[in-house]
């Protein structure tokens, strides 16, 4: 009778392990403050461009869109200074752009996606249209995904949603249950002439639930070796694709991300209930690719409580990952100094936005601090 609790203790022992392995913690870095530089004629708040970094340049650069006057630039690091680049389609489409709408391929090859048109424009840095096509209207692209299309060797791949209908979670599940998310667009040298729609990918079994998190489809990015990397704001891994083939599906979570939460139906047309809910809810929001350490990087918000919102305490990670996927650790930085709008690799490390600590810095240039990661 004596052995009983000693067989217990050791059976909640193994559950408590396995409780609290469920997945493997990351190992903490810390963050290295370098130098700072300043912007020269960039103003704080542009929003930067998803682009495929060249490290055939000398100097490290990142292209940003300015929406107070709807203009494009690009900025090199080293050499502190911009080009500004005119936006051919101001005559063309009377709209509000964002940052989301762009895509740099190289400094001459631009890519401008209007998701309401339905057309895609290619220009270089000149403003000068190269080319330009329509997407057939059976595959339009995600109305709200953030990083929502990039193009790699001769395709276009765009996160895609047909009409549906989003109010219920038996309508969600069907629509999530039923298409492949991800759409790739065959394109010839004469880009007018899109041609080989197809699809594939598919999402997460959490969504596939019918749960709503207020986003409907994958971000997408270009991985080191031209693979498609998916990841989605509400899931603790991401998917890489080669040749539109699942080759990985990776665990990629926070040590600092427990639950996602998501939205009621009842609560689906309350606006007020839906920005709350956006503006307090953890999420993976960019997926950042490194070709100088071979490194990647994957950007998240923590939970926040927006009544006791303290911006000295309030922080974001960076979760880094080697070439294969594999979590190498991850960084805690604190909103206070750093921002994770503006993250921009380069041989010497990450180049972060700088917070504004005053209404001059806010109304001012934008400042950059260089960081490294140590353990």
């Amino acid at each position: 009778m004596k052995r009983i609790p000693i067989v217990i203790l050791i059976i909640f022992i193994l559950l408590s392990t396995i409780s609290c392995n469920k997945y493997s913690k990351n190992s903490i870095y810390q963050v290295k403050h370098i130098n700072d530089i300043e912007c020269s004629k960039v103003p704080y708040n542009v929003s930067q461009i998803q682009s495929r970094i060249d490290t055939s340049f000398i100097n490290s650069y990142f292209p940003y869109f300015n929406s107070n006057n709807n203009t494009l630039g690009i900025f090199f690091l080293e050499k502190n200074y911009k080009i500004s680049i005119p936006i051919p389609l101001k005559k063309l489409i009377k709209k509000r752009r964002t940052n989301s709408d762009f895509y740099f391929y190289s400094l001459d090859s631009i890519f401008y996606f209007d998701r309401d048109l339905l057309g895609v424009f290619l220009f270089d840095s000149l403003g000068t249209i190269i080319n330009k096509f329509s997407i057939k209207s059976k595959y339009p692209p995600n109305p709200i995904t953030s990083n929502f299309f990039i193009f790699s060797k001769n395709s276009l791949y765009y996160s895609w949603l047909p009409k549906s209908d989003m109010s219920t979670r038996g309508s969600r599940k069907q629509t999530f249950e039923a298409i492949s998310p991800i759409c790739k667009v065959k394109i010839d040298n004469i880009i007018s002439s899109a041609n080989g729609y197809s699809s594939f990918s598919e999402y997460p079994n959490n969504y596939k639930t019918g749960n709503n998190y207020y986003n409907y489809g994958p971000n997408i990015y270009v991985g080191l070796n031209n693979q498609i990397i998916s990841s989605y704001q509400a899931n603790h891994n991401i998917y890489i694709y080669k040749n539109s083939e699942l080759i990985a599906q990776k665990a990629c979570r926070s040590n600092f991300i427990y639950e996602f939460d998501n939205i009621p139906d009842e609560y689906n047309s309350n606006l007020s209930y839906c920005q709350t809910f956006i503006g307090k809810e953890p999420k993976y929001t960019k997926f950042i690719v490194d070709p100088y350490n071979k490194w990647y990087y994957r950007i998240t918000k923590l939970r926040m409580s927006l009544k006791k919102t303290d911006m000295k305490n309030a922080k974001w990670s960076i979760i880094i990952l080697n070439d294969s996927f594999d979590i190498i650790g991850e960084a805690l930085l604190p909103y206070s100094d750093y921002m994770p709008d503006i993250i921009i690799p380069s041989k010497e490390g990450l180049y972060i936005k700088r917070t504004a600590k005053s209404k001059e810095e806010f109304n001012g240039n934008l400042f950059l601090s260089l960081i490294q990661f140590t353990q």
